[in-house]
């Protein structure tokens, strides 16, 4: 039997919700609870979502379809798997694949705003410069 671990991580940055998910994961994780994290009222919204990717100071694409608002629970889902180097294919392994998100309700004048966290589980094969390296090891005896 496999045992799937699913993380999602809600955390509160200079006033934003970041909501952190491992990349790969099933479409239909919770992300979290807008109507918690933001405190609004709970009643049926009509909602828009939209997603871009944050590359140094520009949006470089738009994903209208990765996430999903339940409006009666106010849950936030995945629609489907992120593939990490896919969205952010400029983004290094160190730096974060943060793309901005804003949820449109109606009823509320402005847009809830956050951000969302995607976490490289390292699923490439690794790339070295040289197709050959030389390690000298020295051994010294027990004494």
């Amino acid at each position: 039997m496999f045992l799937l671990m699913t993380l999602v991580l809600i955390r509160f940055t200079n006033g934003r919700v970041v909501y952190t998910i491992i990349e790969e994961e099933p479409p239909g994780i919770v992300l979290g609870n807008i109507y918690d994290q933001f405190n609004i009222t709970r009643k049926h919204y009509l909602a828009n979502i939209i997603l871009t990717q944050i590359t140094k100071n520009t949006f470089s694409k738009i994903y209208p379809n990765l996430v999903t608002l339940e409006t009666k629970s106010g849950n936030l889902k995945l629609n489907s798997k992120i593939d990490r180097e896919k969205i952010c294919p400029s983004a290094k392994e160190q730096e974060e694949c943060l793309l901005d998100m804003q949820i449109y309700l109606s009823s509320i004048d402005k847009p809830l705003t956050a951000n969302l966290l995607v976490i490289d589980i390292n699923d490439n094969p690794p790339y070295f410069l040289s197709k050959k390296y030389y390690i000298k090891v020295i051994l010294f005896p027990i004494t």
